[in-house]
């Protein structure tokens, strides 16, 4: 046991009492910074919902927070939050659904697969989208939903896509009305091709079809007998191939005057025959022209035997 003096019990007592004040001062600064830091942090997070409030609210699209629950249904979803474009797509004011559950304020969204599309977006994360028809007030809507999990909720915004989908609508009725069109023109095309074949194959004229540089795309069989070649053989082949040399330059001058005018151009000239000998064919030709820019697009050629003319 041993005693203090005066001196040394004062010092004690002294050091006592300032380790006690400093200690409180440095605990109600503590809690000072944490009351500072609390407050900032509330500032922060009202900032953010109301920032948060002014997008949603300003959006034409429909917006809802929604909070997953068990109900007897199963998995059902309360309305935490919606803006005011929501209205339209559920029929009922913000104020009155925030608090109830989807399956029980809005019927329609019940009876449909959006709910269990929406269960199982808790479960996957996945984000979800679809395109459902629904009665808005007596109105039949297309309505696009995208839904995502953000935390412990889902976030669900509502688009009205009725003009988009109509459109579409007229887009694929206008497509079925052209390709039955087309079938149709292609029907026709077909016919005035048989009937242009048959009369091309009893004209007395001996008819031809040319590409632009004049090798032949189709012949008579008149003329494929005095070429002594099938159209399939003539392919690639053109007039000047069986023109006598001092003809050629004839031919060409008529193919070219035919390309210039819209009228025919007539030719006069000798045709070599597979055995060698010549024939006086006249040829009328006449370009076939773009109907919207009206260049030529080929020739038609109507040509005749004249030899005992010529004689």
């Amino acid at each position: 046991m041993f005693f203090l003096s005066p001196d040394e019990t004062l010092a004690a007592l002294t050091a006592a009492f300032l380790g006690g004040a400093l200690f409180g001062r440095i605990v109600w600064r503590r809690q000072a910074y944490d009351a500072r830091i609390r407050t900032a942090a509330d500032a922060l997070l009202r900032r953010a919902e109301e920032q948060f409030r002014l997008v949603h609210d300003a959006s034409p699209d429909g917006f809802a927070l929604l909070h997953p629950v068990k109900s007897d249904r199963g998995t059902d979803f309360q309305f935490v939050y919606l803006n005011p474009a929501s209205e339209r797509f559920t029929g009922r004011k913000p104020a009155t659904l925030v608090g109830r559950l989807v399956g029980d304020a809005l019927a329609h969204a019940a009876d449909t697969k959006i709910l269990k599309a929406l269960a199982g977006l808790g479960e996957s994360g996945q984000l979800y989208r679809d395109e459902i028809k629904l009665e808005l007030r007596g109105d039949p809507r297309w309505v696009a939903i995208s839904a995502v999990r953000t935390d412990d909720s889902i976030a669900v915004t509502l688009g009205d896509v009725t003009p988009r989908k109509h459109a579409e609508a007229m887009l694929a009725a206008s497509n079925a009305e052209l390709e039955r069109r087309v079938e149709e023109r292609t029907a026709e095309l077909a016919d005035a091709r048989e009937r242009y074949r048959l009369l091309a194959e009893h004209a007395s004229d001996m008819i031809s079809t040319h590409a632009l540089d004049g090798s032949y795309t189709y012949a008579a069989p008149a003329l494929e007998a005095l070429l002594g070649s099938t159209t399939e053989q003539l392919r690639g082949r053109s007039t000047l191939d069986f023109a006598a040399p001092e003809d050629k330059q004839l031919l060409i001058e008529g193919r070219e005057r035919a390309r210039r005018v819209k009228g025919s151009s007539m030719v006069t000239w000798r045709c070599r025959r597979p055995d060698g000998s010549y024939v006086w064919l006249e040829t009328n030709g006449r370009a076939v022209r773009d109907p919207q820019t009206g260049q030529p697009l080929w020739f038609v050629c109507a040509s005749r035997d004249i030899t005992a003319r010529k004689r």
